[in-house]
C-alpha cells in the first residue's frame, strides 16, 4: 500500500514537473503573445505636436482631509507657476483667518498639497498651470487650467 501511494504522488510530482519545464517565462510569453503592444509617445514642453491641454486631467476630486500630488511634464529648464482661483478667477486670500497666497503655490513641475494645512473650504476652484520654456531661439508658454472639487471628508 505505501510502495502504491509513493509510487503515485511520485508519478503525479513527474507529471507536474515535466508539464512547467518551459518555465514561468514561457508560460508568460505565451499568454503575452496574445496582446498587441501599444507605444505610447510621451511628449514633454518644447517638443514639437506638444498639447499644452494635456498637462492636466479635466477635473481633481480631493476630501478637505486628503493630500493632493499632481506632476506636469519635467521639462528641463522650464519655470512651472502652479495657481488656485476660485469660480470667479479671484485668489482666495484668506482662509480660517489666515492669509495664504494661492497665486504661486510652487515653481516646480510638481504640486504637492496637504489640505488639511491648507483649509480651503469645500467648494469648486480652478487649478492653473504654466510653463515658461526658454531655448536659443525663443520662449514658449503653456498653460493648462483644471477644475479642482475639495470636498467634505465625512468619515472624521
Amino acid at each position: 500500500m505505501k510502495k502504491t501511494l509513493l509510487f503515485l504522488v511520485s508519478f503525479i510530482l513527474f507529471c507536474m514537473l515535466n508539464s512547467c519545464s518551459d518555465g514561468v517565462e514561457t508560460m508568460l510569453d505565451e499568454y503575452n503573445s496574445h496582446f498587441t503592444p501599444v507605444y505610447e509617445e510621451v511628449l514633454i514642453p518644447g517638443d514639437k505636436n506638444f498639447n499644452e491641454k494635456t498637462m492636466l486631467f479635466d477635473l481633481y476630486h480631493v476630501a478637505n482631509t486628503s493630500t493632493l500630488c499632481i506632476s506636469a511634464p519635467e521639462a528641463e529648464g522650464a519655470i512651472y507657476r502652479w495657481e488656485i482661483t476660485d469660480a470667479d478667477g479671484n485668489f482666495p486670500k484668506q482662509i480660517n483667518g489666515r492669509n495664504f497666497d494661492f497665486s504661486q503655490l510652487e515653481t516646480k513641475s510638481n504640486l504637492i498639497l496637504y489640505m488639511p494645512t491648507i483649509a480651503l473650504p469645500a467648494g469648486t476652484y480652478w487649478l492653473n498651470l504654466y510653463v515658461s520654456l526658454t531655448n536659443e531661439i525663443e520662449t514658449l508658454n503653456y498653460s493648462d487650467s483644471s477644475e479642482l472639487v475639495i470636498y467634505e471628508d465625512i468619515r472624521k
